[in-house]
């Protein structure tokens, strides 16, 4: 379980996100939601431990991350970033294996052959251990993307954040790969908290959803409740249509309309 316990995070003394507490649960989804300089992203690199905040906490399972080595917090928290490094020389599934590193112990680390399943699973969930033998630098950007993925998967963590996880990726495979990553969620009973800019791939995927607006929560929603125009107008400041497709609630800016 995941807990945000009154975090607040400032840069060259300026408030940046103030007073954020949110809870998540194993097995659950969670999306991010808001503007661009809403937060989003500093959430998600306070949450791994790249950023400190300055004020309250951020537990999982009842434990500071503050409080765990880089080696620990790498165990129990999995993250890819909008600045994955991707000019690395290495082959796919090689690139995938670095997810087990902080799972290996002694001086000599090697994979074993649980390891190697993980691996070929992790590329099986993202649908890429066809190009597992291909070199990083010879895939397109989503291809790339799934690989880096797949690393976050066969890390194994307790909690994987995600920023921008569909980023590259065309709408497809955005479908397949968030179905898994959610099917993997609850069949390991993992928490995922994800960044999303669109409004309906979050409704869809996410079980509970974290509306930011100027570093601030403006609403902590899930279940039925966890989309609406009106928690949107109060999110982005524009008005939106709601409409029903396949029996799913879908939300456009009015604008686009117009």
């Amino acid at each position: 379980m995941l807990e945000v316990c009154n975090i607040s995070f400032s840069y060259k003394n300026t408030e940046f996100l103030e007073d954020i507490s949110f809870s998540a649960q194993k097995g659950q989804f969670v999306g991010i939601l808001g503007p661009n300089g809403s937060g989003k992203s500093t959430l998600i690199k306070l949450l791994s431990g790249y950023l400190k905040y300055f004020s309250g906490d951020i537990k999982i399972n009842g434990l500071s991350i503050q409080d765990f080595s880089s080696k620990e917090r790498a165990t129990k928290i999995g993250v890819l970033s909008q600045e994955s490094i991707n000019n690395i020389n290495f082959t796919s599934e090689e690139v995938v294996s670095l997810g087990r590193y902080a799972h290996q112990n002694g001086f000599w680390k090697y994979l074993t052959e649980d390891d190697y399943l993980i691996i070929k699973n992790s590329l099986h969930a993202t649908n890429s251990y066809k190009f597992k033998d291909r070199y990083l630098g010879e895939l397109s950007g989503g291809e790339k993307q799934r690989i880096f993925l797949s690393q976050i998967l066969a890390q194994s963590s307790d909690v994987i954040l995600l920023d921008e996880p569909s980023n590259h990726l065309d709408l497809k495979v955005q479908a397949s790969v968030l179905k898994k990553i959610k099917e993997y969620a609850k069949l390991n009973s993992k928490t995922v908290v994800s960044v999303f800019h669109d409004v309906n791939i979050a409704s869809i995927f996410c079980d509970k959803i974290i509306y930011l607006n100027n570093g601030r929560l403006i609403d902590n929603g899930e279940g039925n409740e966890k989309i609406s125009i009106e928690k949107l107008l109060k999110v982005y400041e524009i008005e939106f249509i709601e409409t029903i497709v396949n029996g799913r609630n879908l939300y456009f800016p009015s604008s686009f309309f117009k």
